[in-house]
């Protein structure tokens, strides 16, 4: 078993804030609450041009997503996403937290560390 009946997934809310913020420091080193703020209130303000997506363990916020749609950019015909950030609370945190996402998201008899 790998705990991650556990996680579950849902749109980030002005409330998460907080809690990305800290989850993004703790992988970089410091703050992107700027660039953050941005982010949340523009897709907030348009939510047909983003995804921001978080994932919870007991309701707790462990990782999240912000990507933004874009159409016939470039030249380009249809939509497609482009990945603005991605995090995930770093392994160690939480033993229990380390596990499920190795299980999760490692390939079956490999060892995988997710950042």
């Amino acid at each position: 078993m790998t705990g991650s009946e556990n996680l579950t997934s849902r749109a980030l809310k002005s409330a998460d804030l907080n809690a990305v913020v800290d989850i993004d420091q703790r992988i970089v080193g410091y703050s992107r609450r700027g660039f953050f703020e941005k982010r949340l209130q523009a897709a907030v303000k348009s939510p047909k041009d983003y995804i921001v997506i978080g994932v919870t363990e007991e309701s707790n916020l462990v990782g999240f997503t912000f990507a933004r749609l874009h159409e016939g950019d470039f030249g380009t015909p249809g939509h497609f996403a482009a990945l603005d950030a991605i995090g995930v609370d770093p392994p160690g945190s939480s033993p229990r937290r380390r596990q499920t996402f190795n299980g999760r998201f490692g390939r079956s008899g490999e060892e995988k560390e997710c950042l």
